[in-house]
């Protein structure tokens, strides 16, 4: 975390220069029509989130490798709650701090709170951090962690309940999981005191996977006695659980 102490108070003031391009996806989705920041004070209106990622680039540099890449990123974060901007040619950038200059082109840039949380440079080690995105491996600063809830390690477990439980099978892999991975962990952190949900990593868990469980997000429910009710697949399965343990 090379920039981890620069201050980002710099961004304080906002400018009222226009972004160029909108953050849209669709079949004819280019780098030029990605959000882009024309000036350092941009990323006041840029990042709405506490989380959010720059990328920089040299646009007389930009390849179809890059393109691909950069495209990838917007990708991985259109579903979450992560701001994402790019921004070209940055020695013509202005107010941009003095202290804070790119080693190695493209780099992208992870800030939290406008904080510089982490910063990864160069094309091919990009490419290793959407991946380790993608498969869970690195995880955004307000990320919620699956080792904050109780897991059990095989399926064999659930013959053993005998009160009311709810087993949310996940995987680290699944797109879907990971855009209700927040809440979910956070719903059951704040109900462990009155309700028992038990999370299973369906890539590591022992025994055999349920016949119920046709894909994941998975939820299996057990009545007050113990014995299984039935399964909800897919992400409702979050409003269902909110709604049955209000």
């Amino acid at each position: 975390m090379r920039f981890t102490m620069i201050s980002m108070m710099v961004l304080s003031s906002i400018m009222t220069t226009a972004l160029v391009g909108c953050s849209l996806f669709g079949d004819d989705t280019s780098v030029d029509n990605l959000l882009h920041a024309e000036h350092w004070d941009d990323l006041n209106r840029v990042f709405e989130h506490s989380d959010a990622v720059l990328i920089i680039y040299d646009a007389d540099a930009l390849n179809d490798e890059k393109r691909e890449t950069f495209l990838n990123v917007f990708n991985t974060f259109s579903d979450d709650d992560v701001s994402v901007a790019l921004i070209k040619e940055y020695a013509d950038l202005e107010n941009a701090p003095s202290a804070f200059q790119p080693y190695q082109l493209p780099m992208v840039i992870v800030f939290h709170e406008y904080v510089v949380y982490d910063v990864i440079d160069g094309l091919e080690a990009i490419e290793s951090w959407v991946i380790d995105l993608r498969e869970g491996n690195y995880m955004m600063p307000t990320t919620r962690h699956y080792d904050e809830v109780e897991h059990i390690n095989h399926f064999d477990e659930t013959n053993a309940f005998t009160n009311e439980t709810y087993v949310y099978v996940y995987s680290r892999t699944c797109p879907a999981c990971t855009r209700i991975r927040n809440d979910m962990i956070a719903l059951a952190v704040d109900a462990k005191d009155n309700h028992t949900i038990l999370f299973v990593d369906i890539a590591t868990v022992g025994g055999e996977v349920p016949t119920s469980i046709r894909g994941v997000p998975a939820l299996l429910i057990y009545d007050e006695n113990g014995d299984y009710d039935k399964t909800i697949i897919g992400t409702d399965l979050l409003d269902y659980l909110r709604d049955t343990l209000e």
